[in-house]
């Protein structure tokens, strides 16, 4: 890859901001209830898409500078990127829950946002058989919708390990 597709990519992607931007307004406007937008699913998709590229891009860089990946800085990067956010969603939306909601609904809140902080909600969610899309109660979990960060994570997590072993060792 030449310096001058090295540097572009580092560069403010507009092109990649618009498209997240217009897969979290799929989210929205389906989860707000408009019928136009019912397949927000197809938001959380193209989401997952265009983060896959950009990871697979910046780790392609990496590697290709200094011929090796440094995956504490890439895993660090991501918590500090993540994390903050994350905390402050969960404590909030708990201590809101707790205010507002009976103790036994609050209690059943608790699992799940422990599991949405642990980043494998989607498993979570899974084992108790909530079905984010069809679900009558779906609505009933107030970090259901943690699931897609939690495969997003676990992306984060194998990924750049097979993509750097697809690099094979250089002679």
């Amino acid at each position: 890859m030449s310096q001058i597709a090295n540097s572009s990519f580092q560069k403010y992607r507009l092109d990649i901001q618009g498209m997240r931007a217009l897969a979290v307004l799929l989210v929205f406007f389906s989860h707000a209830g408009n019928t136009i937008f019912q397949g927000g699913f197809v938001g959380v998709d193209v989401f997952f898409v265009i983060s896959g590229y950009v990871i697979t891009q910046l780790i392609i860089l990496e590697y290709r500078s200094d011929a090796k990946f440094n995956f504490i800085k890439f895993y660090v990067n991501r918590l500090k990127r993540l994390l903050p956010a994350l905390v402050l969603m969960v404590l909030v939306t708990s201590v809101l829950l707790l205010c507002l909601l009976p103790e036994s609904i609050y209690l059943e809140q608790v699992s799940s946002s422990l599991s949405a902080v642990g980043w494998f909600s989607n498993m979570y969610f899974l084992l108790q058989s909530q079905d984010y899309f069809l679900s009558w109660n779906s609505s009933a979990n107030f970090f259901l919708h943690t699931w897609s960060l939690g495969v997003e994570e676990q992306f984060y997590l194998f990924w750049p390990v097979l993509i750097v072993l697809s690099f094979g060792k250089k002679h």
